[in-house]
């Protein structure tokens, strides 16, 4: 890592570094752990989240408990994993409304509002989709956000444009956005895992700048 190049000679061979599902955990020493944190910070300062090991669900619940804001979820190739996250704790009911399991293309319109010519011009798998999907949970269970999740997982259903690993995120609150990204490899529960974790800093990064 070029950032911790700066720190002084034998820092980095006391430094451990750890990869969790769309995440990497770097660990060191307490008596130089403030100095590791504030070289990494100044290099990347939209990548450090947390100097303690906070998890991003946890950084989430605390925000919207902040704000006294409400949360629901859209998801179609995570399957409820999202909802399951962030459900698991405790005190969720504070601050989480619900969601919807949204696999169909019929109960995306159905349910969550997403227009059909969305769907037909763009596919599921859209950026155009995940927006209207976000927006749908919003609308649909009256929280102030909503996040969505579309994508493929494989290890079937990839295309040229669009292959295995294709994920696209939706967030929905004072305004509505979505991104694609692309996650490498064909391990569907790698893949669905990793969705989450994205669309959870995704919406962390829009609460803390809204």
């Amino acid at each position: 890592m070029t950032a911790l190049n700066t720190l002084p000679d034998g820092t980095l061979a006391r430094i451990g570094t750890y990869t969790r599902s769309g995440e990497l955990e770097i660990v060191s020493p307490a008596e130089i752990a403030d100095q590791v944190g504030a070289v990494l910070e100044a290099h990347f300062p939209h990548s450090v989240f947390a100097r303690d090991g906070e998890q991003v669900e946890t950084m989430v619940a605390t925000l919207l408990e902040q704000r006294s804001e409400r949360l629901a979820v859209a998801e179609s190739c995570t399957g409820g994993g999202l909802g399951a996250r962030l459900t698991s704790l405790p005190g969720a009911s504070s601050w989480f409304d619900g969601g919807v399991i949204a696999y169909s293309n019929a109960v995306k319109e159905s349910l969550l509002g997403v227009p059909s010519d969305i769907i037909a011009r763009f596919g599921a798998v859209s950026v155009e989709c995940a927006a209207a999907m976000a927006d749908g949970a919003r609308s649909a269970t009256g929280a102030q956000w909503g996040v969505s999740i579309t994508g493929i997982a494989g290890p079937d259903g990839g295309t040229d444009d669009k292959p295995v690993g294709t994920v696209c995120i939706g967030i929905a609150g004072p305004t509505t956005t979505a991104t694609s990204t692309r996650f490498w490899g064909r391990d569907r529960e790698s893949i669905r895992l990793r969705a989450q974790t994205a669309a959870l800093h995704h919406l962390r990064w829009a609460l803390q700048n809204r």
